[in-house]
């Protein structure tokens, strides 16, 4: 036999004799595709396929989801503070991997020459005589690496543990079983999940020794297989911690407006800053949640559920949010009186009685509808700022501070134009005319006007027939054009300034809240084009 083979065959006795660890659970091969004899790989790994083959057994088969990793492997990329992040690239990528499986978590490999950087190469060395089999190895054996005043496996895992590398001070070396967990046969040079593995070098270091003659094992990454090789070689590390075999996972998130804070019992989660921790398999953890002051806690999602205690069995990683409320905001609503009328503004909820009480606040999103009433002899004209339009009802969101102005006119008008005056009636209608007839030939929307005045006359007519408060507006609104029409109707451009264009915008929208959906439209398009 020779001598690589007699290696090979003492490293894997090293295996069962020397502590090098096994894992509880197993990940599959990556291989998503099958053989088809002759024509080759078939990609879809069909049911017509030889059965059985490595492409339709096992997870990568039954557990085939591409969001958490290729095939049949199932991870969690985390950021520098063991936090759960999305999987990331290039020089500074996620920290680590929590593989979902295994339940290893592994370190990450950076390309930005600081400590983690996947270039550093090192010298195997283990001081430990119940872990290195007989052989300690070579201490700082080489000087590539970011401390180089030692460049060793050992040196590394203190250096990495000293930093608490994603919140974790329990780094170790692999073995070189658990290397080959993360090995992906499904993809090739590098042999593993790049997505989650960014920066991947070939070779690296397990911490499995061959008993006393000065070899250790190692994964190749280029073609996802293992060999020994002499303990003074420079290879890459890649350090591990945790294991399905004795730890789980727990993650904590908080989410919601308010704030708080989740500790556990055992502790090692303190939620605030520190959101996650390893259990021994079986422990049972029991997480409170505790709002800040003002604040309230909504309850539990994930694997804890409802508002009570939480305790979560760690038979497995396990992941569970908080949901904290922030207190009720609080916004002002203020109304103001405009115009020559006199009237009172009310609110519902209460809290407004304008009147003398102009302003109150209500909390946040709560619908506020407020209510004119003009006084005696005088009327309502309409609303504007967070309100807008003739009726005399207006509801206000409040998502934030907000003012509403409501106008009140005389509710009187000169005798010269009231309907009861015969003479001034037959005047001013026949002015009306005049103006429909003359002055709108000469507009250039005339032609349009005129023909909604047909076709929405009669609608018109018998909403100011059968009320009192939109009649009156529309005199008030006539009255105070008064003079622009007599001279309009004597030759001169119809001119308004902006206050008299305000007037005929809030009778517009108050003829809006009773009309018909056609006379909706069209007041609309009358809007626009005025």
């Amino acid at each position: 036999m020779d001598t690589i083979k007699l290696l090979r065959l003492l490293g894997l006795f090293c295996l069962c004799i020397v502590g090098c660890g096994a894992l509880a659970d197993l990940n599959d091969t990556g291989i998503d595709w099958g053989g088809d004899y002759p024509s080759g790989n078939n990609e879809s790994c069909t049911s017509n396929l030889a059965a059985p083959q490595d492409c339709n057994q096992g997870r990568d088969d039954s557990f085939n989801d591409e969001t958490d990793g290729h095939a049949g492997f199932s991870f969690v990329a985390m950021d520098d503070l063991g936090q759960p992040t999305v999987p990331s690239s290039g020089a500074i990528p996620h920290a680590c991997v929590k593989d979902l499986v295994t339940g290893l978590i592994w370190e990450v490999k950076t390309d930005d020459n600081g400590l983690h950087d996947k270039d550093w190469t090192y010298s195997w060395y283990d001081s430990n005589p119940a872990t290195n089999a007989g052989y300690p190895g070579y201490p700082d054996y080489t000087d590539n690496c970011f401390t180089v005043t030692r460049c060793d496996t050992e040196k590394y895992v203190a250096d990495v543990n000293a930093e608490g590398w994603c919140g974790f001070h329990d780094w170790r070396l692999p073995t070189v079983a658990e290397l080959q967990s993360i090995v992906d046969n499904g993809r090739s040079a590098p042999t593993i999940d790049r997505d989650y593995f960014p920066n991947t070098r070939y070779y690296y270091w397990a911490s499995t020794p061959v008993p006393f003659v000065g070899y250790v094992w190692q994964v190749n990454f280029n073609f996802g297989i293992d060999g020994t090789q002499a303990a003074n070689t420079n290879y890459s590390i890649r350090l591990v911690r945790g294991g399905n075999s004795s730890t789980y996972l727990l993650y904590v998130a908080k989410v919601g407006l308010g704030t708080g804070t989740v500790t556990s019992f055992p502790g090692g989660i303190r939620c605030g800053t520190d959101c996650s921790e390893a259990y021994a398999a079986g422990t049972n953890v029991t997480l409170t949640a505790t709002p800040t002051a003002g604040h309230s806690f909504a309850g539990w999602s994930g694997d804890c559920s409802g508002t009570g205690s939480c305790v979560v069995a760690m038979t497995a990683a396990k992941g569970v949010t908080a949901t904290f409320t922030a207190p009720p905001t609080n916004y002002t609503l203020t109304v103001a009186k405009a115009g020559t009328g006199t009237g009172t503004v009310t609110s519902n909820p209460a809290g407004i009685d304008c009147g003398s009480d102009c302003s109150q606040g209500y909390v946040s999103g709560t619908v506020v509808t407020l209510t004119a009433t003009p006084d005696s002899g005088s009327t309502f004209d309409g609303w504007s700022g967070a309100c807008s339009g003739g009726l005399t009802t207006c509801p206000v969101t409040m998502t934030a501070a907000k003012s509403v102005t409501a106008t009140f006119g005389s509710g009187s008008c000169p005798a010269s134009i009231t309907l009861e005056n015969e003479n001034a009636r037959d005047y001013w209608l026949d002015l009306l005319y005049q103006v429909r007839d003359e002055v709108l030939a000469r507009h250039p929307n005339g032609s349009w006007m005129k023909n909604a005045y047909y076709e929405h006359g009669a609608e018109v007519n018998l909403m100011l027939r059968n009320d009192v408060r939109l009649r009156q507006h529309a005199l008030r609104v006539l009255w105070a054009l008064r003079d622009n029409v007599k001279a309009a109707v004597d030759g001169s451009t119809l001119r308004l300034d902006e206050s008299q264009r305000m007037v005929v915008r809030r009778f517009v929208n108050d003829l809006q809240a009773g009309a018909s959906p056609k006379l909706r439209e069209d007041l609309e398009v009358f809007l626009e084009m005025f």
